[in-house]
């Protein structure tokens, strides 16, 4: 059996546990349509919720946890040999999320990842002065040694990503990570960042990538930065919108529709040359090369 259990129990004085047996028979191919799993719920010295822990179909486990130092919540979720531990701040906001591969023994058991959240409200507003966001989450991969830097806005877009190598981790750093922005014991280095921006319906407007190469793995200066950009115009409801291509801050393909498989699209390259392709029901059925401003058709 696959259990659960909280970190310092309490004594075990008041346990209850529902049996999927109670029900009548007639009633109980009901109560699996309807997913009513086996639970159990353990109770303090002081008759105070501590843990509570149900079974369903999938194996999956969940358990809350009332500390006595705090008034923080935790969170547990269990499949199979993965067991995530949420944990929640005393206003009830997501704090942290840590990814375990459980084993056997305690011991057999190791951190994969995890994952910091931090609110605009809780921080200096002078540390954030340029950036205008309501939640950052920093995912850790000790496994990968990636860290995935996140930043959404209010209404829960992801406005910013950045993904970074960890350099120079050894073992005794390895689950000694503060949660506190910018105590991170090992060095960062920034290999992508990603840029998102939105019009007052919620449709994606921009998108940039931005990628930085290094000579050396272990180097931490950058010594070339490239950038991709997509330009969305929505103009008409039933087509796909205008979509604008940028490498490197030049114009390189600008994609234009009359319908869903009906589109033109030109592709631009360096001197001022470009193709003009155009494409009916997604097939291409016609190609016009410009050179030195003379049209050459296919």
């Amino acid at each position: 059996m696959i259990f659960l259990c909280a970190l310092d129990l309490y004594p075990q004085e008041n346990v209850q546990t529902a049996q999927a047996d109670v029900l009548p028979v007639e009633e109980k191919s009901e109560a699996k349509k309807n997913i009513i799993p086996e639970y159990e719920h353990i109770l303090d010295s002081s008759s105070r919720l501590h843990m509570f822990t149900y079974r369903d179909e999938n194996l999956e486990h969940f358990a809350v946890h009332n500390s006595k130092k705090s008034n923080a919540r935790s969170l547990i979720q269990h499949s199979g040999k993965k067991t995530k531990r949420f944990f929640y701040d005393d206003q009830l906001k997501l704090s942290c999320v840590e990814l375990w591969n459980t084993g056997k023994k305690v011991a057999d058991s190791s951190l994969e990842n995890i994952t910091y959240y931090f609110y605009s409200s809780d921080l200096l507003k002078t540390v954030y002065s340029k950036r205008d966001f309501y939640i950052e989450s920093k995912e850790i991969s000790l496994k990968e040694k990636k860290l995935l830097q996140s930043f959404y806005d209010v209404n829960g877009f992801l406005i910013e990503k950045n993904e970074y190598s960890i350099l120079g981790v050894d073992e005794k750093h390895k689950i000694e990570v503060s949660n506190k922005y910018k105590e991170l014991p090992f060095s960062l280095r920034r290999e992508y960042s990603f840029f998102y921006k939105y019009d007052s319906a919620g449709q994606i407007v921009s998108e940039e990538e931005i990628h930085n190469e290094y000579r050396t793995e272990s180097a931490l200066r950058v010594n070339k930065t490239t950038s991709r950009k997509n330009i969305y115009e929505y103009l008409e409801s039933n087509c796909p919108p205008v979509t604008t291509f940028y490498e490197n801050n030049i114009l390189r393909m600008k994609t234009i529709y009359s319908s869903q498989k009906d589109y033109f699209q030109n592709i631009y390259f360096d001197n001022n040359n470009y193709v003009k392709v155009q494409y009916k029901d997604g097939r291409k059925i016609s190609e016009i090369f410009y050179i030195d401003g003379k049209a050459y058709e296919q």
